[in-house]
């Protein structure tokens, strides 16, 4: 079997050559190797894990889980123990409802004041404070804000109340339970924790997400992840959780658009000026149901012309 580090975080432009990084980590396991597997989506894990057990002709053990999927089985027992249920984001959207109608009827807000009454406020202000909670924003920071830290501190707390009230965990108290469960045995399945962990392609926006991610490498025997060149929060989230720094993989062979594209799209760069080719096709069209339409004939040709390829 090869050798394996600890931890290991490649980045590269391109897709395929990220894939191509993972499939050959998770080979170097054997065929029955229990493994935990994260992914930015349930389909894109799905979807790899089935491309892998093409190339090795079977596999089995490979658990395949979002973070916050992941991040709802490992609190679930705490939450239980404190007799909390965790929120949906229309639930949470209806409690941030509730503390704003409260703040109102007591003239509490003040910058908010004009826009408080409009439709789309409550969801602003719940997603707004599920953002700060869960980069575990100081709540005293934030009311010291000149433009509208009071009132969001005064949303914060009813909204806190609120939630405490409804024995209700909102996606922090989740986060945060399941980084408690990490630390408490008892708490924990024997089945997630303690496994090689492969991170494929999954988005860090927060603090307790990277927190989280961070409890289960420690807990792993070898971690491999992946990650987009470009989204640099994420890589750096990536590098201090797992304690490594990124490997760059670099794609050689390819000079059309397509590579170019990939290569400078979300860096400071600039590809030398060439003529555009067939890799990369620029359209327009009117209104979305014409674009759907467009893209489904563009899907069909394109598998057309595959399968004209394959006979």
């Amino acid at each position: 079997m090869k050798t394996r580090h600890k931890s290991t975080l490649v980045c590269s432009h391109n897709t395929a050559a990220r894939l191509v990084a993972a499939t050959e980590w998770l080979s170097s396991y054997p065929a029955d190797a229990e493994i935990l597997i994260l992914s930015a989506t349930k389909e894109s894990g799905d979807e790899f894990v089935r491309n892998a057990a093409l190339a090795a002709g079977a596999r089995f053990g490979l658990t395949r889980l979002t973070l916050g999927q992941l991040s709802s089985v490992l609190a679930a027992p705490v939450l239980a123990n404190t007799g909390r249920a965790p929120a949906s984001t229309l639930v949470l959207t209806a409690v941030a409802a509730r503390a704003v109608h409260l703040l109102i009827a007591e003239n509490a807000l003040s910058y908010f004041e004009p826009v408080a009454t409009r439709p789309g406020f409550p969801t602003a202000v719940a997603r707004t404070l599920e953002e700060l909670r869960m980069n575990a924003a100081d709540l005293s920071e934030i009311a010291a804000l000149a433009r509208g830290g009071t009132d969001l501190a005064a949303l914060a707390k009813r909204t806190d109340r609120e939630l405490e009230d409804g024995r209700l965990a909102d996606r922090a108290a989740v986060f945060q339970a399941a980084l408690d469960a990490t630390e408490d045995t008892a708490l924990t399945s024997p089945n997630l924790l303690g496994l090689p962990l492969l991170l494929l392609d999954i988005l860090l926006t927060s603090k307790l997400e990277a927190d989280l991610i961070a409890a289960l490498s420690k807990r792993a025997p070898a971690v491999f992840a992946t990650a987009a060149r470009g989204d640099e929060r994420t890589i750096g989230f990536l590098e201090h959780a797992l304690d490594c720094k990124a490997t760059v993989t670099a794609v050689s062979g390819q000079t059309n658009s397509l590579s170019s594209l990939k290569l400078h799209l979300f860096e400071n760069s600039k590809p030398d000026k060439s003529e555009l080719d067939e890799s990369v096709m620029l359209t327009s069209w009117p209104g979305e149901a014409r674009e759907c339409v467009e893209i489904a004939r563009s899907i069909q040709r394109e598998a057309a012309t595959r399968e004209c390829g394959r006979v």
